[in-house]
Formats: structure tokens, C-alpha cells, sequence
């Protein structure tokens, strides 16, 4: 079966997820009730699939690779997107969003955090305190937290 390709950057996927460090194609990365099947391209969230655009089955794989590291959003956009601008960054974070609204149907756990200023990383559960000990959430005006999307 032949891997699909990126229409946008016209290169085979498989090529991206290399990019993403998720390593060989054949792994599946297992993280709380997150199955990722990278070979075929199927996320299983408490043993049910979960439906997923590519770059958001990108930015989940590649998240979860490395599981309570930080992704810098140029470094997402350069992996994805071979670009590191402004724009491609932004572009990052419509897609986080997209795929945060796409587990929050499956999961009550947040999966993916902000790391305000920086990019994102991944949090299995068990791990929110050693987490947010790392990079707390900051107060905002009014008392609001100002951990972003």
C-alpha cells in the first residue's frame, strides 16, 4: 500500500513523519488511552478510532514522540511545512486546536498543553504536576489563566 502523499508540500508523508522523529514507520506509540499506529495512519483513544486530518495526525505523532518535551511551534512548522515563518507558525496553532477538539471528543484528559511563549508538548495522564511544575500557568487579567490554545 502506498503511503499518501502531502498535496501541499508534495512529498510523501512518510517523509514527514522521518522529519517529526517519530522514527521508524512501522511504530506504534502508546501513551495513557493514545494508541498511534504511524504505519497506517490510525489514532485509537480508549481502544476507539479517532478521525484525523493529516497535519493534525502529524502534529499528534510528532508530539507524542516525545512525551512531556517541548515543541517550539517554528520547529512544528519547519517539520510540517519546511517553513519557519510567522505565518507557517500561526498555522500550527489552528491545527493544535484542531487536533485538541478531536481528542476532547474521545478523552476527557487534555493531552496536548501550551507552552506559553514557546510552542506545545504532549502530557500522558499522571504527568499534569510534573508538567505544570515545569511551566506553570500564569494568572491573566482578572485572575484568568492565560494558557493559551
Amino acid at each position: 500500500m502506498a503511503l499518501p502523499r502531502d498535496q501541499r508540500i508534495g512529498r510523501p508523508v512518510s517523509k514527514a513523519i522521518r522529519a517529526c522523529d517519530v522514527g521508524k514507520l512501522d511504530r506504534i506509540i502508546k501513551t495513557g488511552e493514545l494508541e498511534i499506529d504511524v504505519k497506517n495512519f490510525l489514532v485509537l483513544v480508549a481502544g476507539e478510532p479517532l478521525e484525523l486530518g493529516l497535519r493534525q495526525f502529524l502534529l499528534l505523532a510528532a508530539l507524542a514522540s516525545r512525551p512531556g518535551s517541548t515543541w517550539s511551534r517554528k520547529k512544528l512548522a519547519a517539520v510540517l511545512w519546511d517553513d519557519e515563518d510567522a505565518h507557517a507558525a500561526r498555522t500550527v496553532d489552528v491545527n493544535v486546536q484542531r487536533l485538541r477538539e478531536a481528542l476532547a471528543r474521545r478523552s476527557s484528559h487534555r493531552y496536548v498543553h501550551t507552552v506559553k511563549r514557546v510552542g506545545y508538548r504532549l502530557v500522558p495522564p499522571g504527568h499534569e504536576d510534573a508538567a505544570a511544575k515545569v511551566h506553570p500557568r500564569a494568572p491573566g487579567p482578572e485572575g484568568q489563566s492565560q494558557e493559551g490554545s
